[in-house]
């Protein structure tokens, strides 16, 4: 593995090589051959699977990892499907191995817990009188179940109740990674002459109390955020690791009651990644403004999105919870929001529909990112003659690209279970010109298909990465295929690839999809084992 430092702003492109610093808990594999570091891996990977305890993914506090950095590890154990939140800073000597705080342990009492839920059109404290019927219906009736979700373990079994006995109040955390929030970054966005572009400086900068130091202090309150399958999306603080607040997507109470029994089988409840950005809401006369926002879906847990307003954590409360949205073609989408600027003058979350919708078709949502309305929603229709079988389908991780550098989106890329490969146009100032960039509405056409020697459809369950060719100028995408969403995946032991396309289409020039592999330059895998 080659690996440099990066200058990246995205939180989500964390140096892979601090996975295992922490999760190595400090033991590496020496080899000096293939074989060597073969025998090596299978070694700590059958270490791995005799643990209960697990940690999942992780978060960091700066793009470059520095002295006083923090780390942020999200940790479950599957023996009681509990979790946890640590936090460990970089010293001059590395990683330490004592967590600076682990949030389990700085859980305010459940009486004094800030939690927060959606009662059809408005947010509320997550408190039995503010639930509406069909909600107090989804936790049995019984507002003792409540009590026991934000905390109270008096009904406990080994209290001698009827509910579920925890080690730790916070759910498992499993998929989703801790996100860290503090000043905003300069995305200089001034340089743009869009509505709202020549007052993000002026944003921005109330939110830094000082600028001279990289990166610099945020005037606001340090926080992260990470999902759990409590049910919840938690708020801590990331310097004390208290939490400030917690969000019950209403999706999720169903599920949630399932939490009680103490014949408990796992289940994911709110498992989704989560995007945090700026955004600009336009206003009437020119009274628009800028915030700072949190969207998050369920992940394998469910179909619905939801937006936080973040912008001062000190002062969240119901007003902060902007919207939640599902719609029946929204599967359960596992991988990363986008948020970005259309070409409409809107600012906008792009998510693939994910897997399990009820038409098993890919779709890709544009939904507005501060009122939730659905902006666009793009089908790649159903099965063609050549699809045999026709499979069931979903999009994947969606990659944006801004192709003339002004600060909005312009096309959009995305993979499914077929093996296709779409990119859709959103050029036009209109938002229902966008659509996929070729063939008909009738009949849209994919860029490219991804199909095995045998001509079988590789699925491509993982976001497309996006370059520019400085030489040229033209666009190079590059993925990889697999599935691993089901346990039935596990038996498929068929061949995957790891593609890299020159896509110079421009329009809607092309008249058939690309497949096959003869055009393609082979790189093959010189040494490989199985663990």
């Amino acid at each position: 593995m080659r690996c440099r430092p990066s200058t990246s702003t995205d939180s989500g492109k964390l140096d892979d090589l601090w996975h295992a610093t922490v999760n190595g808990r400090g033991k590496f594999v020496s080899a000096a051959t293939p074989e060597e570091f073969a025998n090596g891996l299978k070694g700590a990977l059958d270490t791995i699977v005799q643990r209960t305890a697990s940690s999942s993914n992780l978060g960091v506090s700066s793009t470059e990892l520095r002295e006083g950095s923090k780390v942020f590890q999200a940790r479950f154990t599957s023996e009681v499907w509990t979790g946890d939140l640590w936090a460990f800073t970089v010293t001059s000597g590395g990683l330490g191995s004592t967590p600076q705080w682990k949030a389990s342990e700085q859980l305010p009492a459940a009486a004094s817990r800030n939690i927060y839920t959606r009662n059809a059109t408005l947010g509320v404290t997550f408190l039995w009188d503010n639930l509406s019927d069909t909600q107090k219906a989804q936790l049995g009736d019984d507002s003792t179940v409540l009590d026991y979700l934000r905390g109270v373990r008096t009904q406990e079994v080994d209290q001698g109740g009827p509910f579920r006995n925890r080690l730790s109040v916070l759910g498992d955390i499993v998929h989703s990674s801790p996100v860290f929030v503090a000043a905003p970054d300069n995305f200089s966005y001034e340089r743009f002459t869009w509505e709202g572009a020549s007052t993000y400086q002026a944003f921005r900068q109330s939110l830094i109390a000082d600028s001279t130091v990289e990166p610099p202090v945020a005037a606001r309150r340090e926080m992260v955020y990470v999902s759990a399958n409590d049910g919840m999306l938690h708020a801590f603080d990331a310097v004390t690791g208290v939490e400030r607040f917690a969000y019950v997507p209403s999706a999720a109470l169903p599920a949630m009651m399932s939490l009680t029994s103490p014949n408990y089988t796992h289940r994911f409840i709110v498992d989704g990644f989560l995007r945090a950005g700026d955004v600009y809401q336009s206003g009437e006369g020119g009274t628009g403004q800028w915030r700072s926002v949190l969207v998050g879906t369920q992940g394998r847990g469910g179909r619905q999105v939801f937006a936080l307003d973040i912008t001062n954590p000190d002062a969240f409360g119901t007003s902060s919870i902007l919207w939640e949205f599902t719609d029946s073609d929204l599967g359960q989408f596992i991988g990363n929001p986008v948020l970005t600027r259309l070409n409409n003058g809107r600012w906008a979350v792009l998510i693939g529909n994910g897997y399990n919708s009820d038409q098993n078709r890919g779709f890709l949502f544009v939904i507005d990112a501060v009122t939730g309305a659905l902006i666009r929603k793009i089908d790649t229709g159903d099965c063609v003659a050549s699809d045999s079988p026709c499979l069931s389908n979903g999009l994947a991780d969606i990659t944006q690209w801004d192709n003339d550098g002004d600060g909005t989106a312009d096309y959009a890329y995305a993979g499914d279970l077929r093996g296709n490969v779409w990119r859709f146009d959103l050029t036009s100032t209109v938002a229902s010109e966008w659509k996929v960039a070729f063939g008909t509405t009738e009949a849209p056409m994919p860029l490219y298909r991804a199909l095995d020697a045998s001509g079988n459809p590789q699925a491509i369950t993982s976001n497309i990465e996006v370059l520019l060719n400085p030489a040229d100028g033209v666009r190079w995408i590059s993925f990889g295929t697999g599935r691993f969403l089901a346990g039935t995946d596990r038996a498929d032991t068929s061949t995957q690839t790891w593609y890299g396309l020159y896509d110079n289409y421009l329009g809607d020039t092309l008249t058939s999809p690309v497949s096959g592999r003869s055009n393609f330059a082979q790189r093959v895998v010189l040494f490989e084992t199985a663990l």
